[in-house]
């Protein structure tokens, strides 16, 4: 029976009407499928590629300061984080004006550069090609973090993104740890020397550079053009759009809510130089590895935990408990370096003999906490600039001013990091996590406890918040 035929059911124009509305239902069911995610391993190939990289950058970014000369190791860590700063304002730019794969290929690239100037300057060859790499890598680390962004937000639909970032950032949880398990693994059990674990470092992050040629193109999806096509290219210059960045963080400034939330992002770029450069010089190498090692994987835990307990509790509670932990690290790493009697500097040698096992405990215990307030800082900092702000532009402004404090205050606190005693930095850092706390308490950030069943109800609710809460402060991580 055609659609054209008298039936019980109504006249031939109602079916005709039907005919049309089923038509009509069909050709929005293709453009639905359009609008469907891409294949979940390319999220998988990309995870996959940060791992391997990180894995590399932050083991040498961490042992550094203990292989090649201290000055030389501070003042290019402060020169990366430096440049790094300036490139936030580029690198959004950047993007918009070359293909994302291409951004993820070329900057991946400028870590493997930069691993092959620390190994130089471990081996005592050369220490400029450090200082040339730190500033190359800088502007490298910015474009990658924003290609990644674009390009996992791409790769899926809004609905699914928290899901898409969750796993991302689950997998690169993990880098440090394995990075760290591995230099454990060569200078332990291959007796190899501290300066070869650079060569390897130098190595594998080459082949995390190559996982990124295997990065599959953005298919065409609704209104997601395919990666290698710029359809839209941008009307402004490279240098207008950074200026409009810098005047746009610039202006939050003058708003006190951003200056309160951000003590947060100043407190965990400050931390870094303290517990990935000037503690580490003063531990034996071996502990050092271990402590790293512990802390490294404590960090995906930290992150975890953070974004379920905020689902129950204020997400001011919970950062005033990140700050208490970070608290507990410092105090416990200036114990331990007290006790130790390694407050000034020594030969590796001299420190090992120094050390006892009590004090060796205590690095590692300090590193536990400061791992899970490392995690939770990555969970929460997004988190409060989100609920801060209900504007958008302003949200953007907030979080793009965060993200510049926080490595401007990295950069600085690595410059003083070779200069300052070890616990003038120490109670530099517990000075910042006590004004932290005292200025997250004078928001209101989420403050509604959410109950069991509405956090059910709520499809995906941990894992959406953990990549809202870290898809862009993961920048600070790598740095």
């Amino acid at each position: 029976m055609t659609a054209t035929s008298v039936t019980d059911n109504g006249s031939v124009e109602e079916l005709q009407k039907k005919e049309h509305l089923n038509n009509n239902n069909n050709n929005n069911k293709q453009q639905d499928g359009n609008d469907e995610s891409a294949p979940f391993s390319y999220n998988i190939i990309i995870s996959v590629g940060f791992l391997v990289l990180f894995s590399a950058f932050l083991t040498t970014q961490n042992l550094l300061t203990s292989v090649v000369d201290e000055d030389v190791a501070f003042n290019s860590l402060a020169v990366l984080y430096f440049t790094f700063a300036v490139g936030n304002l580029l690198s959004s730019g950047v993007v918009a004006r070359v293909p994302v794969r291409l951004s993820l290929v070329f900057s991946a690239l400028t870590y493997t550069l930069w691993h092959g100037g620390t190994a130089l300057s471990a081996y005592g060859v050369a220490d400029w090609p450090l200082y040339a790499t730190s500033v190359v890598i800088g502007i490298g680390a910015a474009v990658l973090w924003v290609a990644q962004g674009v390009y996992v937000a791409a790769l899926t639909t809004p609905e699914q993104q928290g899901r898409w970032f969750g796993f991302f950032f689950f997998v690169f949880g993990f880098s440090s740890a394995i990075g760290q398990g591995l230099a454990l693994l060569f200078t332990r059990v291959f007796d190899q020397s501290e300066e070869r674990v650079f060569i390897y470092m130098t190595v594998i992050s080459g082949v995390g550079s190559m996982v990124f040629f295997a990065v599959r193109p953005i298919p065409p999806r609704g209104n997601v053009v395919a990666d290698d096509t710029n359809a839209s290219k941008p009307e402004t210059t490279l240098c207008q759009e950074a200026w409009e960045t810098l005047l746009s963080t610039i202006v939050m400034f003058a708003d006190t809510i951003f200056l309160r939330c951000s003590t947060l992002g100043i407190i965990f770029g400050s931390s870094q130089a303290y517990f990935f450069g000037t503690v580490p010089s003063r531990m034996p190498f071996q502990l050092t590895v271990q402590s790293l090692l512990i802390g490294g994987g404590c960090v995906p835990i930290g992150s975890f935990v953070s974004g379920r307990l905020s689902d129950f509790y204020s997400r001011v509670l919970v950062i005033v408990g990140i700050m208490i932990f970070v608290i507990i690290a410092t105090i416990l790493t200036m114990i331990a370096i007290e006790e130790g009697g390694v407050s000034s500097d020594a030969d590796d040698e001299e420190i090992e003999d120094l050390t006892s096992k009590r004090t060796d405990a205590l690095f590692m215990i300090a590193y536990v906490f400061w791992g899970l307030a490392e995690g939770g800082m990555h969970t929460q900092l997004r988190a409060a600039i989100s609920v801060a702000f209900e504007d958008e532009d302003k949200k953007s402004s907030a979080m793009a001013a965060v993200i510049l404090l926080l490595a401007l205050f990295a950069g600085i606190s690595f410059l003083y990091g070779g200069m300052l005693h070890v616990n003038t930095q120490g109670g530099i850092v517990l000075a910042m996590g006590v004004i932290t706390m005292c200025c997250m308490l004078t928001l209101s950030l989420n403050p509604e406890k959410k109950t069991k069943n509405k956090l059910k109800n709520k499809e995906g609710s941990n894992i959406d918040d953990f990549n809202d809460t870290i898809a862009a402060t993961t920048q600070v991580a790598i740095l």
